[in-house]
């Protein structure tokens, strides 16, 4: 479709959304990127904003009125945003400009003019509160041809995997529900409610789970999910647990609404691994890296001559981690950026910007696989060839930063907020600083982002406790020359018992080999070379005996020591 017909397009479903506001007296809807679940990722179903608008970045919000239109996007989506509604008449909003206005002080500015400010009940969850009205959801009634909501099957989530039964997760949230004086619980974040059910499935790109409700009382519970999922031996298993199935559409939208922004007692639980699902994770590491590693190799070999794109780092990565009998696809689109792409932090390759690859420079590669027994994320920068100084400089304070993080030892109580300062520390030396967190939680076979903990500059009370999972990942990013970012995941385990109390630290998950041949060895301290060399000589021992003679040399070589 070109840009004429876009706007065609878009000028008609605006016209019909606007009559719909009409018989309702609003004179704004508010139109959010999200799905009632506050998912990362959304089912084809609640791209609405994609469906009215043409915009297909995976942020921002719309503001329709009965006259004018406005779609907030950050910069990430600048130029995307700008080319996508060239010819419609909906105006570019680019949060973070000096000139900018926020969604909710141009919503709050209507509201004080006296305009009738609505957005759907189940969308809320960016909190608009009164006077703008909690309304049915306006899109469903013009969009004819809206796709379903996915019906595809729910998996059981064998206790071989999760290490721990449904029944014992719910009496672990049941107690929790009565010391907080609680005797209902909603639960409406898809990933809590796979975790807490044991349940997988399809429903959103890249996260294995389920889209329904699951109100949870004392004694007994209601699912509320589309009923055609379920085959007999679900049922079954929902009916044992004494687990009442409602159709998804039943769920009370004034319940849902008072549980967004609330602390969910899950939300703890999922993110302390078991030891089963740890174990998991350190197995899922090793396929991971033997996929890594022959990628690698097979970089190496054909970056000079065989044509190699960004689409075709991607592909090639999918194809060696879906080898793997327990591998279940990506945990999320490759980030494979070379040259300056790789300065562009959320970068994802297109037909229109897919660059081959040259024999100079970095290639920056951010990946991940999900497993049945675990999940993947990491990131590599990759030298292909000549590099400046300054690419050199910046490539050994990240991977300073990364390491200083890694080797941290902390007592009881710590947040992540306090050890940020240990990955940004020699990147700040070189006058520079990245503004996205240095860590995120991951989920067992869920989804690649979680919480509650983070490692970020901004504040976040929740403390780093054994069984944890973090990633690590600072990054220098140089716009229009090159971006640099060194990632690996780490468990935060107990260490030692002192008078001062007990201290933690973090055992490092991930294997795959760290590229050496930029590093300024002369910028690195001693106890970083060491750590360094110990990581390599970690993942030479837990790989090697996985690869063949040729590929274990390989590995032998990239990870000797370096003085």
């Amino acid at each position: 479709m070109d840009n004429k017909d876009q706007s065609q397009s878009v000028t008609s479903k605006l016209t019909s959304l606007r009559l719909e506001m009409k018989k309702e007296s609003y004179d704004y809807y508010i139109i959010p990127h999200t799905d009632p679940h506050g998912s990362e990722y959304l089912p084809s179903h609640w791209e609405q904003i994609a469906w009215l608008s043409g915009f297909t970045g995976s942020a921002g919000t719309l503001v329709v009125g009965l006259e004018d239109a406005y779609l907030w996007v950050d910069s990430r989506y600048f130029l995307q945003a700008e080319n996508q509604l060239a010819e419609s008449s909906i105006q570019l909003m680019r949060i973070g400009l000096e000139e900018s206005i926020l969604v909710k002080d141009f919503i709050g500015q209507k509201c004080a003019d006296g305009a009738t400010v609505a957005i759907c009940a189940l969308l809320n969850q960016s909190a608009f509160s009164s006077p703008v009205i909690l309304s049915e959801d306006l899109i469903d009634r013009i969009w004819s041809e809206r796709p379903s909501l996915p019906l595809t099957p729910i998996q059981l989530f064998e206790t071989v995997y999760s290490g721990e039964d449904t029944k014992s997760k719910l009496e672990r949230v049941r107690d929790k529900m009565i010391l907080q004086g609680q005797t209902t619980l909603l639960l409406y974040k898809l990933d809590q409610i796979a975790w807490l059910l044991n349940i997988r499935g399809e429903d959103i790109p890249q996260n294995p789970v389920v889209i329904c409700f699951l109100l949870l009382k004392l004694e007994s519970a209601n699912l509320y999910i589309e009923e055609k999922k379920l085959d007999e031996q679900t049922r079954n298993y929902f009916e044992g647990l004494n687990i009442q199935i409602h159709p998804y559409k039943e769920i009370d939208p004034n319940l849902v609404i008072q549980s967004y922004d609330k602390a969910s007692p899950v939300e703890t639980f999922k993110a302390i691994k078991n030891e089963t699902e740890i174990n998991g994770f350190r197995n899922a590491m090793k396929s991971d890296g033997v996929a890594m590693v022959r990628f690698l190799i097979w970089l190496e070999k054909n970056v000079e001559g065989e044509n190699i794109t960004e689409l075709g780092v991607a592909d090639k990565l999918r194809e060696l981690r879906s080898k793997d009998p327990l591998n279940r696809g990506e945990s999320f689109t490759t980030i494979a950026g070379y040259g300056s792409n790789g300065a562009i932090v959320h970068y994802s390759a297109t037909l229109e910007s897919n660059t081959t690859l040259q024999p100079e420079g970095f290639l920056l590669v951010d990946s991940g696989g999900q497993y049945l027994n675990g999940t993947t994320d990491l990131t590599r920068t990759i030298s292909l060839g000549a590099l400046t100084d300054q690419m050199r400089r910046d490539y050994t304070a990240v991977l300073r930063g990364t390491i200083n993080l890694a080797k941290a030892q902390f007592p009881t109580g710590t947040r992540g907020t306090q050890l940020d300062v240990l990955a940004r520390l020699a990147i700040w030396q070189e006058g520079t600083n990245y503004l996205h967190g240095t860590g995120h939680g991951v989920g067992h076979y869920l989804n690649v982002h979680e919480g509650p903990q983070s490692i970020r500059m901004n504040e976040n009370p929740v403390t780093l406790r054994p069984g944890m999972i973090t990633s690590d990942e600072p990054g220098i990013y140089r716009a229009g020359s090159h971006g640099i970012r060194i990632e690996n995941l780490l468990l935060v385990e107990e260490r030692d018992k002192i008078k001062y109390g007990v201290f933690y630290g973090f055992e490092t998950l991930t294997l795959c080999p760290i590229d050496t041949k930029p590093i300024l060895v002369s910028k690195m301290q001693a106890e970083e070379l060491l750590y360094l060399n110990d990581y390599h000589k970690m993942v030479y021992e837990k790989l090697s005996p996985l690869l063949d003679e040729e590929e274990s040399q390989w590995l032998k070589e990239a990870t000797k020591p370096i003085a």
